[in-house]
């Protein structure tokens, strides 16, 4: 069940939020002063089939989103929760990788939900986002998507404004364009990470301390590359934002998309699968305030796009 709220009223929209937030059973759409709804809506997808969208009187900006999360419809809530906050109108395309052979799903399931690049291939969008992936223990030509996910890549040159890579995503993107290697942890890097913001870029303006969520196995060697900038770097989690504004990339190691409870459930999930995992670093002092960053750093991001 998903629950659409529209209200003017503060405390009715208040107290309604927090129990949806809660439960994750909401979108939450509130009238601004421009006289228009800002809203997400969603062409596809799995939460597609529970949201009421409400139309739009300005053009939205057109996302197209790469899921290879394992948890697809968790995943779509999390960029639909996120993007709903914003400032701006953001229709979102769900994508699933045709190479891909998929554990527990039929693969004719998900193509009657998601989109693959044969049949987009001839759009244009405004942005488009490739997720994590849980394969951060296989070299790129183990995964069998791989070549597909460079061929999105090269497509994107052409017809995406911005793009947006995320984890392994990022990786596996900063191996294609500048050949950078990666390296298996010796033990998960799970946790809240982040530093200061020492120089101010487009990316992330009004951000005091970037912190974001990471839960990863990989870690990469980024060389030195003129096109190629660090904007964020951590002592433990590593470069955890860079940037190739002549490419029109955006690499990010963490994940900003988390709810504020989504590795404390990925904790309970490792330990119900009998994998020794430690609790997630800085997770109870962050209390979720990662949130506040995740929210500017993508509102920056469309921002790119005007």
């Amino acid at each position: 069940m998903l629950i659409l709220i529209m209200s003017n009223d503060s405390l009715i929209l208040l107290n309604l939020t927090k129990f949806c937030v809660a439960y994750k059973l909401c979108v939450i759409k509130t009238n601004t002063q421009r006289g228009d709804v800002m809203a997400v809506s969603l062409k596809n997808g799995y939460l597609k089939q529970l949201q009421n969208s409400v139309p739009t009187k300005k053009r939205a900006k057109q996302i197209v989103i790469l899921n290879l999360m394992p948890n697809r419809l968790e995943t779509e809530k999390q960029f639909a929760s996120i993007f709903n906050d914003l400032d701006g109108d953001v229709e979102l395309t769900f994508m699933y990788a045709a190479t891909h052979h998929f554990k527990g799903v039929a693969r004719d399931e998900i193509a009657k939900t998601y989109v693959n690049l044969a049949q987009i291939d001839q759009q244009y969008f405004d942005g488009l986002i490739i997720t994590g992936a849980p394969v951060e223990k296989l070299d790129y030509a183990q995964v069998d998507y791989f070549a597909e996910f460079r061929a999105i890549l090269r497509w994107a040159k052409t017809h995406v404004n911005q793009t947006l890579l995320e984890c392994w995503a990022a990786q596996a993107g900063l191996n294609h364009y500048y050949a950078t290697k990666k390296y298996v942890l010796p033990q998960k890097l799970f946790g809240v990470f982040g530093d200061e913001v020492t120089g101010i870029t487009t990316l992330t303006k009004g951000i005091g301390q970037f912190i974001v969520p990471h839960s990863r196995h990989s870690n990469v060697l980024v060389k030195q590359h003129v096109d190629l900038k660090i904007l964020i770097k951590d002592a433990v989690a590593g470069p955890v934002l860079l940037q190739d504004v002549k490419r029109r990339v955006t690499f990010m190691q963490g994940h900003p998309e988390y709810f504020a409870d989504t590795l404390w459930h990925e904790f309970e999930r490792d330990l119900r699968a009998g994998k020794q995992v430690a609790v997630p670093q800085n997770y109870e002092k962050s209390s979720g305030n990662w949130l506040e960053t995740s929210h500017k750093f993508y509102q920056n991001w469309l921002d790119l796009m005007r």
